[in-house]
């Protein structure tokens, strides 16, 4: 059985615009794997750089004292003679004073107490909780 010459042309010109569209698809599916390639260095790149600035940031400092220095404060155990007696330790005490009640009210007895009114415009007067009158 054949098909009519119109229908195979049209049937051709259907098929080469498929593969025109299949090969741009796999063209912009090429160019996204690309991308997505870069994007993953990328990302793996930053978080490398997280890292190593999280662990600048949180590891052990380099200052420690090597063990052969740690003899040169030593020097008063050193030196010092285990015959020797510990010395007797006294205990001391202090007393403090106490602050005597009332002594800022008896500095300020003296001073006279003014009133003073500032009224408010009528707009002005309301609760600032609930904005009643």
């Amino acid at each position: 059985m054949s098909l009519p010459v119109e229908t195979k042309r049209n049937l051709r010109r259907r098929l080469g615009e498929s593969e025109a569209k299949y090969a741009a698809l796999e063209a912009k599916y090429a160019e996204l794997e690309q991308l997505v390639a870069k994007l993953t260095t990328l990302v793996n790149a930053y978080e490398e750089q997280i890292r190593l600035a999280e662990h600048k940031r949180h590891a052990p400092s380099s200052e420690h004292t090597p063990v052969e220095q740690q003899s040169l404060f030593n020097e008063a155990e050193t030196l010092a003679d285990p015959d020797v007696p510990e010395p007797e330790t006294e205990t001391i005490t202090v007393t403090r004073c106490k602050k005597p009640i009332g002594h800022r009210e008896a500095q300020l007895a003296h001073l006279d107490i003014h009133e003073i009114e500032h009224p408010l415009f009528e707009d002005k007067q309301f609760c600032g909780c609930c904005g009643e009158k």
